[in-house]
């Protein structure tokens, strides 16, 4: 009489080059943005689930892809001469346009018209979170961390606050990580500990 153990689930892998990362699915779960270097430029490529098509979606140096809520473009991070800035391109391709000037990482607010950033302060340790409208306007820093590194910044499902990864160490195994959610108005702070 006792219940049957639940299945465990199935991993599919989706893609195969052995050099892509930073996936993000797009609101109606049809298609990943992820980052690829198979061809030697790090640039956003799409891949249809259903079809298994796969297409190179930006030139490059690229990365961070992250889908507008009604699925129609990609915000993602760009290298250039002046270093990192967020840009936005349409999911059926077409050119892109900067939005947020020196930004290492950005998110989409839920309802697509706000923008949440990353940006290191050069030559300093500190990282601030900042949030800007979709043209990249009104540009508002609404939290910050002194020798810390931000990063994957996130908006709430209701929009009014950002979260973030706060680590020691930038992309180093085992750093001790802090969860920092910032009041998108009052820039107030919560920290939530991951051990």
């Amino acid at each position: 009489l006792r219940p049957r153990p639940a299945e465990l689930p199935t991993v599919r892998w989706l893609t195969y080059s052995g050099s892509d990362s930073s996936p993000a699915a797009s609101p109606d779960g049809r298609t990943i943005a992820f980052t690829s270097r198979r061809d030697g430029t790090s640039r956003i490529w799409l891949k249809q689930l259903a079809s298994g098509d796969e297409a190179a979606l930006t030139s490059g140096p690229d990365g961070f892809p992250r889908f507008s809520p009604d699925g129609a473009s990609v915000l993602f991070r760009r290298e250039g001469p002046d270093g990192p800035s967020l840009w936005i391109v349409g999911t059926l391709g077409g050119e892109p346009r900067r939005v947020v000037a020196d930004a290492l990482e950005g998110d989409f607010s839920p309802d697509g018209a706000r923008i949440a950033f990353v940006r290191g302060l050069r030559g300093t340790t500190r990282f601030v979170l900042g949030v800007a409208g979709l043209d990249g306007s009104a540009e508002r820093i609404v939290g910050r961390s002194e020798d810390r590194f931000l990063s994957c910044p996130r908006f709430s499902p209701d929009g009014r606050s950002v979260a973030a990864f706060e680590l020691i160490a930038q992309f180093v195994a085992g750093s001790p990580t802090t969860i920092a959610v910032f009041d998108a108005a009052s820039g107030a702070r919560t920290s939530l500990t991951h051990p």
